[in-house]
């Protein structure tokens, strides 16, 4: 969410495999977990982005940034380095999903 504000992206839609978490988010029901508050982080940052949603999505159609998140939390590097490291090219950890998942753009 923040980085596509960082980088001005218009359009940004969420994909997330955990449809009680989507539901939270998108206000269908509340979130009285623990991490509620993460929850409400996210929905004003939507708010403040009308050009921005979250949507469900099957776990198989999310499994790059399952593997991602999954190798994040293994993986403690400062977040700076992480940041500048994934901006520019595809992690290891997901080249080869992401390359077969890849959409060519018609002419």
């Amino acid at each position: 969410m923040m980085m596509g504000k960082e980088l001005s992206c218009d359009g940004v839609i969420l994909e997330g495999d955990a449809q009680l978490i989507v539901n939270a988010i998108n206000g269908m029901t509340p979130c009285r977990s623990k991490y509620g508050h993460f929850i409400e982080d996210i929905q004003v940052g939507i708010r403040t982005r009308s050009n921005m949603s979250v949507i469900h999505t099957s776990r198989e159609a999310n499994y790059a940034p399952h593997r991602l998140a999954q190798h994040a939390t293994k993986h403690v590097i400062d977040s700076h380095v992480i940041d500048s490291l994934w901006r520019e090219e595809i992690p290891p950890c997901i080249y080869g999903v992401v390359r077969r998942e890849e959409v060519i753009p018609l002419p």
